[in-house]
């Protein structure tokens, strides 16, 4: 079977879906990576971050300039954010709520989006840093404490305990 995977294109804004895999071409005899299967600008910045979902494997996040896009693997974008008034520099799943996803912002907030509330706002917002946030790295200390830990431009890390409405899983997710 083809062994297809997500890639990101910093400077072109693209997020692509191909076999990355360089084979022989057998006019020219030289090494060359198949065509993509899937590409798309949907970003108007770079794509600072490609994740897939910890609990759907089909599922993938990709998070650059202003927006954030929800795919399935192979296709189009399921779900779009409208542009932000702020550039996503950082994302995670969470890993024990499906539809809870965390972006890190320019101005130093972080966003909570859980789509069991609601799909166009983030259900919360929160200051974290005068600068950048540079990477979000959750934690599961126990069934019953998620740490996030949030690095940002200065080099500080912060460590957060996750609220509980954001971490425990729902019948219904």
């Amino acid at each position: 079977g083809i062994n297809a995977e997500y890639g990101k294109q910093w400077y072109q804004r693209r997020v692509r879906y191909q076999d990355w895999k360089a084979e022989k071409d057998p006019e020219s005899g030289k090494l060359a990576i198949s065509r993509p299967i899937y590409s798309q600008s949907t970003h108007a910045g770079p794509v600072h971050c490609l994740l897939r979902s910890p609990f759907y494997n089909h599922i993938v996040m990709s998070v650059g300039g202003w927006s954030w896009s929800i795919w399935k693997e192979g296709e189009s974008e399921i779900l779009q954010t409208s542009r932000s008034p702020f550039k996503f520099t950082a994302a995670t799943w969470s890993l024990t709520r499906p539809g809870v996803f965390y972006i890190g912002r320019e101005d130093g907030n972080i966003d909570v989006w859980d789509l069991m509330d609601r799909s166009h706002e983030p259900s919360m917002s929160q200051n974290i840093s005068s600068s950048v946030i540079t990477s979000l790295v959750p934690y599961k200390v126990s069934s019953k404490q998620v740490l996030l830990g949030v690095g940002d431009n200065f080099g500080t890390l912060h460590i957060l305990e996750v609220p509980w409405i954001y971490d425990t899983p729902l019948l219904t997710n």
